[in-house]
């Protein structure tokens, strides 16, 4: 039978690796986080209830929470979420301060997620406990130094509507320019009707069919500087056209479309970025929202339906 004999100096350096080994294991065991769990972002004053919403109700879409944790970035997460937050166990009494951004997506576009610049953040100071869940609810609503051009307008209630240049108060239409393949004679006209609403009592309708399959709207003439969203509810059986006109003293009005709506069988909630357009004007440039759509059969009927148009910006 053979036998190993370990010298000392053997036994002393398999003594000192062990003992390493277990001080090493010691300070790789994972911390048991906390977690904070997120179901939405919820805006003051939005209500619950089925479309159409009452007058009160505020449409939003936050899709993201942007979150920090006394002060240090945690990440962007989609709601809902559920994310770990590691902490110091020495400091298990002391209250840890978290910032929470309500997110979007920048015309509705998954790879464009930002902080909308124009509401609050959710501020909230909590204790932390080894693996607890702990349940935040946070609000928000818009900023006090934000500018809402088009708030009562825009929700298309009242009798003279002056949202849109080529819309008077008896609904007749005038002043299009767009033309599209195969266009009628006439260019459909824009009514403010009571059948399908998003909100309140009445919303903004386009109806195509064969002898009006087209049409262009826009607004006012607009001084626009700096961010700029544009915010709608809209419903689509075709693709609708939004941009922006740029009005200036040396040359004609110049259109630069900026999406392409699809189409949806349910209102939806959408945030477009109308700043890089602006950006494109001069200092002295004057600016026009426009909307238009052209059904792509001659023979088809369509239907576009806007709601709770409104214009944001800082003051």
């Amino acid at each position: 039978m053979r036998y190993t004999i370990v010298k000392p100096v053997t036994y002393l350096f398999l003594l000192t690796s062990i003992l390493l080994n277990i001080s090493c294991n010691k300070a790789l065991q994972a911390e048991i986080p906390t977690y904070i769990q997120i179901s939405n972002f919820h805006y003051n004053g939005s209500s619950q209830g089925q479309i159409p919403h009452d007058h009160d109700h505020h449409s939003t879409k936050i899709t993201d929470a942007w979150i920090t944790m006394d002060g240090q970035f945690l990440g962007v997460f989609e709601l809902p979420c559920t994310i770990p937050a590691i902490y110091d166990k020495n400091q298990s009494d002391t209250p840890h301060s978290f910032d929470i951004y309500p997110g979007i997506k920048v015309n509705g576009i998954a790879a464009s997620r930002i902080k909308y610049p124009f509401y609050e953040k959710f501020e909230i100071d909590t204790i932390l406990n080894e693996n607890e869940n702990i349940i935040l609810a946070p609000n928000t609503k818009y900023k006090d130094q934000v500018l809402i051009r088009f708030d009562e307008e825009g929700k298309f209630e009242q009798k003279n509507n002056t949202i849109l240049s080529n819309i008077d108060e008896d609904n007749n239409t005038y002043s299009t320019t767009f033309h599209c393949t195969n266009s009628s004679a006439n260019s459909a006209a824009p009514i403010i009707q009571e059948n399908v609403v998003f909100q309140g009592n009445q919303s903004l309708a386009i109806h195509l069919d064969n002898n009006h399959n087209n049409f262009h709207i826009r607004t006012d003439t607009l001084d626009l500087q700096g961010t700029t969203f544009l915010e709608l509810n809209f419903k689509t059986s075709t693709v609708l056209r939004v941009g922006l006109y740029i009005i200036n003293t040396i040359i004609s009005p110049t259109p630069l479309e900026l999406i392409q709506l699809h189409a949806t069988e349910e209102w939806k909630k959408t945030y477009l970025d109308l700043t890089p357009l602006i950006n494109q004007g001069y200092s002295d440039s004057q600016f026009q929202v426009y909307f238009e759509a052209c059904s792509g059969n001659t023979y088809s009927e369509e239907s576009i339906y806007i709601d709770n148009i409104k214009l944001i910006s800082n003051e």
